[in-house]
């Protein structure tokens, strides 16, 4: 097995609640206005409760901590989160994909069964955020340490 080092870069990832933007091609598209054959044309975000907030956000830790990720901010803004996380290209596509899963499945089975940002979202305090979101962020050292991954050999 070859081994390489990790080339760490931060990435902000951003990721919304159904319906809560509308993308130039969903414009281009018409997709509001032909969703259900035209009953249903105006947007219906989803927007987090300061409780669904606390869930999602535990739900994201326990990934970053299981998974050993590297995150140097985080913050949860009513209808989509802020990530800046750390890692190597090849690896944001599984670690975004993982989390938005779980996520989703884990908020949708348990509801049917960073704050500064949220000042500028006129958002009220949410104190029982703060301590679920400081054991899942990490310093700027610990984020950029050095770590070495599988490196795939290509034979021809």
């Amino acid at each position: 097995m070859v081994m390489k080092e990790k080339d760490k870069r931060p990435f902000h990832i951003t990721t919304a609640t159904h319906d809560s933007r509308t993308s130039k091609r969903m414009q281009d598209f018409s997709v509001r206005e032909k969703r259900d054959k035209g009953l249903r044309p105006n947007a219906e975000p989803i927007w987090f409760t300061p409780d669904d907030e606390v869930l999602i956000t535990k739900i994201i830790a326990k990934i970053v901590n299981e998974d050993n990720l590297k995150v140097l901010s985080y913050n949860i803004c009513r209808d989509h989160i802020h990530l800046l996380l750390v890692c190597d290209e090849d690896e944001v596509n599984s670690i975004v994909g993982k989390i938005k899963s779980i996520t989703a499945h884990e908020f949708n089975h348990q509801k049917r069964n960073s704050t500064d940002n949220r000042v500028k979202h006129n958002l009220p305090k949410n104190n029982a955020l703060r301590p679920i979101i400081a054991g899942m962020v990490c310093d700027f050292e610990e984020a950029f340490k050095v770590e070495l991954m599988n490196q795939t050999t290509q034979q021809h």
